[in-house]
């Protein structure tokens, strides 16, 4: 701004109070070549003028007011060193032609009162709104006290709130948090719910004058408290920009929207946030974070993704998200890949012990221990084990209180693809645990009991989750992993047959241009597609790879047919095919492996037996009677549908960028 100031040899300006207040705290010297600066919109800030005054100061200051009605400036004061030192800057007396005089509540003159405003620049009224021309063409809307012929202003009536029945001036709210010299900036606000029951409350956000430094909440709250009375005391949420609308004023709709949508899809008492209180922390799920995006996109017209959402959960952080969207800033694509190459060596010290790993379908052996089993593949694979005859038990880590919750929840993952045989019920051994925990959950004792009574790890457990970060993967998927490393190692030399998925490989073919993977070739050439993939994926590449160096109807694509069903099309990918493994087979596949020592230290691609397995979509799609839509109009189909879907969820995985990339891909392929 200085430099456009400069070149463009301006010496007369206005602006509003919430620029200047930005500037003030960032470049305070850009005014210092005007001659003259006026300020209006909203009440002066003493902190901002302050600094204006000292570090850059034009030679004149003048604070301009004149209400919307009004169309320009009909009062004027110029801002002066004493009116910081008094703490209260006047908006001064009438200019021009103008005629102004403060009235009571019956309309009579008085010290104290409402500011009335005549002369040529009040407007002609509000367009075609005669009832709205009677009120506020009667009465203006905005309370003053006068002193000496100045003009104090407090603040509009429309301003005023009621809340738990007190009548509260918002603008003394605010003033008050500005007095403490703790604020840059300020607004308070009635923040009303019906639907959650919580009634209003009464809100002020602040912005500190120094952001280097802890908000000092408990102090501002000290000293508003010896200035306001009790029912005026706001809940203070101290955060790091004010949102400004188009007229760079203060944003007073986008923060309240803001705090009603968290309270609305947390179903939670709105009185219980604060500025850092996190999205996630506060019972977030994944659903909720999904639906949070949309409604943010839908209230505010900004696009958020679900990795920013993670990054910027609490209430301060995706405040300012918002704003740097509103204010043109696009995301940037996140690039991790320092971190997941350090998460991959994190096994890299763990001692092994020397020996000959333990043959685990020898005698007096067939002792097993594995994770993930309550999931799809992890149900047939245990069901498949517990067949074998040369099995004698298999402990399972499952994720519950105890012992008998965890075999309930063993029993009805198998119950629900009909494996359950009351016979398995002497071979089945329930752990209750989870992979996140150094000993996974068992406690160090336990821990170092099972991995002795080992003879062999089956790993298949995971996170998966396709609207996550990576960082929300890490502890189950790559510590959880490690631990599970950390469990072989332990006692006797026990081989881990570690199951991932071709996620690992991200979108290895449209990034790096690769055609084939093989089994045994490194996975660093794949780390550069990682980025523009989930957080499920990366984790994935980082176990992964941490295995190597150590040498459900909840699935995407059933969620994909259920949406094609429900909307009457499928995209038409022609020569796109599916290679779909039936379980039985990939379950069998892995046993065989697991039972051949010559296996230990490889990687294995398990992929269908012929290719009749591979389905051709269109052509499935065909003999159901699905509409074939060319991919882009299907996407613009299935976001319009998505306007009237019950939960509001709209494509949590992909972004934009990403979606696009996607497109240029598979146009130039199929």
């Amino acid at each position: 701004m200085a430099s456009e100031i400069e070149r463009l040899g301006i010496t007369v300006m206005a602006t509003t109070t919430a620029l200047l207040n930005l500037a003030a705290f960032t470049h305070p010297q850009v005014f210092a070549k005007l001659r003259i600066c006026f300020i209006g919109g909203e009440a002066a800030n003493l902190a901002a003028l302050k600094i204006i005054l000292e570090e850059g100061p034009p030679e004149m200051l003048i604070n301009a007011y004149g209400p919307t009605e009004c169309c320009i400036f009909c009062l004027a004061h110029r801002i002066t060193p004493k009116d910081i030192r008094d703490g209260s800057v006047s908006i001064g007396k009438p200019v021009g032609d103008a005629i102004a005089y403060i009235a009571d509540d019956t309309g009579r003159p008085s010290d104290e009162g409402e500011l009335w405003i005549g002369g040529p620049g009040v407007s002609p009224g509000y367009v075609n709104q005669p009832d709205k021309n009677a009120v506020a063409f009667t009465t203006s809307p905005d309370l003053t006290t006068i002193e000496d012929g100045q003009v104090d202003y407090i603040g509009r009536r429309d301003h005023q709130v009621k809340v738990r029945g007190f009548r509260i001036e918002l603008g003394a709210v605010e003033s008050a948090l500005l007095v403490t010299r703790l604020f840059a900036e300020a607004v308070a606000m009635k923040i009303e719910i019906p639907e959650m029951g919580a009634g209003s409350i009464l809100v002020a956000y602040a912005v500190p004058i120094d952001l280097s430094k802890p908000p000092a909440t408990d102090e501002a709250m000290q000293s508003i408290k010896a200035i306001l009375p009790d029912y005026m005391v706001p809940q203070l949420e101290v955060i790091s920009q004010m949102p400004l609308n188009n007229h760079a004023k203060i944003d007073r709709k986008r923060l309240a929207e803001l705090f009603s949508l968290w309270a609305t899809i947390l179903a939670t008492p709105i009185s219980v946030f604060g500025d850092q209180d996190d999205f996630v922390n506060l019972g977030g799920t994944s659903l909720q974070a999904s639906l949070l995006i949309s409604q943010i996109r839908r209230t505010f017209g900004v696009q958020v993704s679900l990795l920013t959402l993670y990054d910027n959960s609490t209430l301060c952080a995706l405040e300012s998200v918002i704003t740097e969207g509103l204010n043109g800033r696009s995301e940037t694509l996140r690039d991790e890949r320092d971190a997941w190459l350090a998460d991959s060596m994190v096994a890299d010290d763990l001692p092994c012990p020397s020996g000959t790993v333990i043959d685990w379908c020898r005698d007096l052996e067939g002792r097993i221990f594995i994770t993930g089993s309550t999931g799809f593949v992890g149900a047939f694979m245990l069901a498949d084990l517990l067949r074998m005859p040369h099995v004698r038990q298999i402990g399972c880590l499952v994720r519950a209180t105890n012992e008998t919750a965890g075999m309930e929840r063993l029993k009805a993952g198998m119950a629900k693809y009909n494996l359950w045989e009351e016979s398995f019920a002497y071979k089945l051994l329930a752990i209750p645990g989870l992979l996140e925990d150094e000993y996974l959950g068992m406690g160090r004792n336990r821990f170092e009991e099972v991995a002795s009574w080992a003879s062999v790890v089956f790993h298949l457990g995971a996170r998966v989750n396709y609207t996550q970060p990576y960082s929300l993967h890490r502890a189950a998927n790559t510590l959880g992993t490690l631990n599970v490393v950390r469990f072989a190692c332990t006692g006797r030399v026990k081989a881990v047959h570690y199951v991932s998925s071709i996620s690992c490989f991200g979108p290895t073919g449209f990034v790096t241009g690769a055609t084939t993977v093989k089994e045994d070739e490194s996975l660093l050439p794949h780390l550069v597609a990682l980025p523009y993939d989930h957080g499920y994926a990366q984790s994935q590449w980082v176990a992964e790879q941490l295995m190597r160096r150590a040498c459900n109807p909840d699935d995407f694509f059933c969620r994909l047919i259920q949406a094609c069903c429900e909307m009457g099309c499928y995209p038409k990918l022609p020569r796109q095919r599916k290679e779909f493994v039936p379980v039985d087979y990939v379950n069998a596949a892995i046993l065989h492996i697991a039972m051949s020592p010559e296996s230990l230290g490889r990687a294995y691609h398990i992929v269908p037996p012929t290719r009749a397995v591979s389905i051709d979509m269109d052509d499935s799609m065909n003999l159901i009677g699905e509409r074939l839509l060319p991919l882009q109009p299907m996407l613009a189909e299935q976001v319009q549908d998505g306007q009237s879907y019950p939960g509001g969820l709209e494509f949590p995985v992909l972004g934009a960028s990403l979606m696009k990339k996607y497109l240029e891909f598979l146009q130039a392929h199929y």
